[in-house]
Parts: C-alpha cells; sequence; structure tokens
C-alpha cells in the first residue's frame, strides 16, 4: 500500500481506537451486532468466488483490511455494502460510504476511514 508522510500512523492510530470500541458500545452509539445466521456480508470476487465473510462490523473492518481489493470495488460499485450497514441500523455510515468517489487502494483506505469517523466521533 502507498501512502505518504505520516498519514499511515495516523490512519493506524484510529482504526487501532475502533477496535477498542467496536468490541463494545459507546453511549450514543450502536455497539457491536452480529447479525443472525445467512445475514452476513459475504465478500466475493467479480466470479463468484468467496474470499471472506463478515458477522460483526469489526470483522467486516478486519476483512476489508486484508481481502483482495477486487473485492472491495466490485461490492463498492455494485452499491452491495450500503444495505447490509443499513441492516444494521448504521444508516450515516452506509450514506457516507454511498458518496465515495475515490478507487484502488485509496477507496478501501476512504471507506476504513469512514468507519472510523463515524465510530470515533
Amino acid at each position: 500500500m502507498f501512502i505518504l508522510g505520516g498519514i499511515m500512523a495516523t490512519f493506524n492510530s484510529n482504526l487501532d481506537k475502533l477496535n477498542q470500541v467496536s468490541s463494545g458500545s459507546q453511549p450514543g452509539k450502536t455497539g457491536e451486532v452480529t447479525v443472525e445466521p445467512g445475514k452476513e456480508f459475504i465478500f466475493r470476487l467479480r466470479n463468484g468466488r468467496e474470499v471472506g465473510r463478515a458477522e460483526t462490523l469489526s470483522e467486516f473492518l478486519s476483512r476489508l483490511r486484508t481481502i483482495p481489493l477486487e473485492s472491495i470495488e466490485y461490492h463498492f460499485n455494485g452499491r452491495h455494502f450500503s444495505p447490509w450497514l443499513r441492516y444494521l441500523k448504521l444508516n450515516p455510515l452506509a450514506d457516507s460510504i454511498e458518496k465515495l468517489t475515490s478507487k484502488g487502494e485509496r477507496l478501501r483506505e476512504d471507506i476504513l476511514e469512514q468507519v472510523s469517523k463515524f465510530w470515533l466521533k
């Protein structure tokens, strides 16, 4: 991943805070919710091959960090992330991700950043 200067350190610091928060709940925020069987987010490649699953928002974040970029772009362009986030009652987060216009690795970083902003407000 290509990141300039101290951006990566700040980004990782925010993700560390997010990981601490997502394991519980904060006042006024949605705590960690595990979806019912059959409602997990399934990361796939364009050819349909499964590359990961997420039952919680923290699992979703974990998979976003490691799955192939092709899967992120496939789901982003197909608008697959937002309905799942809305199912978790994370409508403001879904809205912010829908507004992204970045591509490539920057898209991965921007999605992770939006989730961090949502949790760390």
